[in-house]
């Protein structure tokens, strides 16, 4: 699980600190759980999207003079996950949205995406990302298998993770605990299909 690849998108960062404050506990007797709440500090530090280098760590997960990058590849190499939990925002959305893969296809997107609905609006299947999006439903994109040196959800599920969920919060249009809200009813949802599994 992590948070703050972009140090200008705190509401993953508060939603992974406020997960480890309090529903983990109900979690811990059956996962182990490994988490960066906030991949980025620096950029924290300055409210930007990049590292202190000028760097995107994100879109540097190839890139061996991205040191951020380069310790998160060491943090899951000879790791295996069952699923992996990203959280980040979208200053251009106007409502929540998600990218997911899984290897046999059990998406959980749609639960997701409907849950959230109960707060705040969804991004339509359109997207800012022309020809990288894959729409699979209302606010639910594909991981597209490109990004997997340019993108540190897809680099970890391709090489470490059966499950890949990125959630993306509007970040502009929605306050930080609306953000945050969005974040956790993801988190939960994941984590008890995980859980219900025999």
């Amino acid at each position: 699980m992590t948070g703050g690849v972009h140090g200008d998108e705190p509401a993953g960062i508060e939603a992974v600190l406020r997960f480890l404050e309090g529903p983990v506990e109900a979690y811990l007797d059956e996962f182990f759980f490994s988490v960066i709440p906030c991949v980025n500090p620096s950029g924290l530090d300055g409210g930007t999207r990049v590292n202190k280098a000028g760097q995107d760590i994100n879109r540097g997960m190839s890139d061996d003079t991205v040191a951020e990058s380069g310790l998160l590849r060491k943090f899951i190499k000879r790791q295996r996950y069952e699923v992996f939990f990203d959280h980040h925002e979208d200053y251009e959305a106007t409502g929540y949205y998600m990218y997911e893969i899984e290897r046999n296809d059990q998406l959980l997107g749609a639960r997701i995406v409907e849950a959230v609905k109960a707060i705040g609006s969804i991004d339509s299947s359109e997207n800012t990302d022309i020809g990288l999006d894959m729409p699979i439903s209302e606010g639910l994109f594909g991981v597209n298998p490109k990004w997997r040196g340019q993108g540190w959800s897809a680099y970890a599920y391709f090489e470490n993770a059966n499950h890949g969920v990125l959630c993306e919060t509007p970040s502009t249009a929605w306050d930080l605990d609306l953000r945050v809200q969005a974040h956790q009813i993801a988190q939960g949802i994941v984590l008890d299909h995980y859980r219900a599994k025999p």
